[in-house]
């Protein structure tokens, strides 16, 4: 019923604690049971669930390919995956959102036709690499993709900045810049400590038909 795509951002500002705080802290919100009853809440109608991490242009690598959750074994396996996978390590530890939503677009192409197609991007920074979210996110490879964000650190302007009155906080530039598609929103987590209950609340909305334009 549904292609869920995550993406977790493994940028230069992403050091190896907080790496650890976004997978473990992903496979303990997919094993939640308000979260493993909504990946159930439909037998014989599953959700497809994949993830992949992402820094510069070119640096994308998959976490856990497509994988029909049909059952709660299948669910925990997955998250297992999640939580014992390394992080990569790439050369230009760049924040590349735009590639990163190039990348998902591939990847829906390939992958299972589901009625619905949701994009799961956290970052706790802005877009620093061509291309533009912008241009990628309104381009026709994405017609019919609903993308959501998770912006992590709470309304900073820049990665790891403390807030400022200079700019846009990052939940306003998500919202401005990337997020697209009906009920699109943005969730908030005040820091990685905070990316497990993040994930889970933004995991309910995207499972539970629950979303509504604006975040929280």
């Amino acid at each position: 019923r549904q292609a869920l795509l995550l993406a977790l951002d493994v940028s230069a500002s992403v050091d190896s604690r907080e790496y650890r705080l976004q997978a473990e802290g992903l496979a303990r919100a997919l094993l939640a049971p308000e979260i493993r009853d909504a990946f159930l809440a439909m037998p014989g109608a599953p959700v497809a669930l994949a993830v992949f991490e992402w820094s510069g242009p070119v640096e994308q690598r998959p976490v856990l390919p497509w994988t029909p959750i049909e059952d709660a074994a299948a669910l925990a396996d997955a998250a297992a995956s999640i939580a014992a996978h390394p992080r990569a390590t790439f050369r230009s530890g760049r924040t590349a959102i735009g590639a990163a939503m190039s990348h998902a677009a591939a990847l829906f192409a390939a992958g299972p036709d589901c009625a619905l197609r949701t994009l799961d991007i956290s970052g706790d920074g802005e877009n620093n690499a061509p291309p533009a979210p912008q241009g990628v996110r309104d381009a026709p490879a994405m017609a019919g993709v609903t993308v959501n964000a998770l912006a992590i650190g709470g309304d900073i302007p820049l990665d790891h900045e403390p807030w400022s009155d200079l700019g846009p906080g990052l939940s306003d530039y998500f919202r401005a810049e990337v997020i697209r598609g009906p009920g699109a929103f943005v969730e908030i987590a005040d820091g990685y400590e905070d990316f497990e209950d993040a994930m889970r609340r933004k995991l309910l909305r995207e499972l539970g038909g629950l979303a509504v334009s604006g975040g929280r």
